[in-house]
């Protein structure tokens, strides 16, 4: 039995398309859906978004 769904979604059509089908799963099933935000990695890393400390990390 599904109980969730992951859902990857990153703002195209294709995955707003895919999150209709997990949402009709979901009503099928009585799942719940997980949502997931997908983006590029930046072009560019500046130092304010790298660290060099673990303590960051958590």
């Amino acid at each position: 039995m599904i109980r969730k769904i992951l859902a990857p979604i990153d703002g195209s059509q294709n995955s707003l398309e895919a999150l209709k089908c997990a949402r009709d799963l979901a009503e099928k099933y009585g799942a719940r859906i997980v949502l997931i935000n997908v983006q590029k990695p930046a072009a560019y890393e500046t130092p304010e978004l790298v660290s060099e400390d673990p303590k960051d990390l958590e």
